[in-house]
């Protein structure tokens, strides 16, 4: 369970993984804090999904930083608002992270102006919140008509790749605005 490994890796600081090849499960300690550890069951095989090759957005797409106090108070309103939904929401030159609820949209919502680059696109592209659970930290994110990539920056820095795929929700609405198409 990917959410439940997530969140079991967030009782941490600073989580060290020992994978145990031999036994059914890994380990997990703390390097600031020895005291702390976790035995995390493997998954069984049969129940495990991967992408057949590497996942490459193509298209279109919106690009933007989360910053990992964006990221908070993001997760914070979702909980407080009781929103299932995130959404991207671009109008070709501002981006906005937005709670959300596409089945009730005229209801009480909280937004966030992001840096970014919206490459004329204008969307509103639908995230459940149950699909998102990332790591603390700040992001890189590309968002295209269907999935987004969602980068650790504070990883990557210090020589590891943390990447997470999100699905779009089938509410997405994502356009390319007359006049910018690719080759225009």
């Amino acid at each position: 369970d990917i959410l439940n490994f997530l969140n079991v890796l967030g009782l941490f600081n600073e989580p060290i993984i020992d994978f145990n090849q031999d036994k059914n499960y890994m380990t997990i300690t703390d390097a600031t804090d020895p005291s702390r550890s976790t035995r995390f069951m493997y998954s069984a095989p049969e129940l495990m999904r991967s992408p057949s090759g590497r996942i490459k957005p193509s298209g279109p797409e919106v690009r933007f930083k989360l910053t990992e106090s964006q990221l908070a108070v993001l997760v914070k309103a979702t909980a407080v608002l009781k929103k299932p939904e995130w959404a991207v929401i671009s109008n070709g030159q501002t981006i906005k992270l937005v709670t959300y609820n596409s089945k009730e949209t005229n209801s009480n919502d909280f937004s966030l102006v992001v840096e970014g680059e919206t490459n004329g696109v204008e969307c509103t592209s639908v995230f459940s919140f149950e699909n998102i659970r990332l790591l603390k930290g700040n992001y890189e994110v590309i968002v295209t008509e269907q999935l987004a990539q969602f980068t650790n920056t504070d990883r990557a820095s210090n020589g590891g790749e943390l990447v997470y795929w999100i699905g779009v929700e089938a509410s997405t609405k994502f356009n390319q605005k007359r006049g910018e198409a690719a080759g225009n």
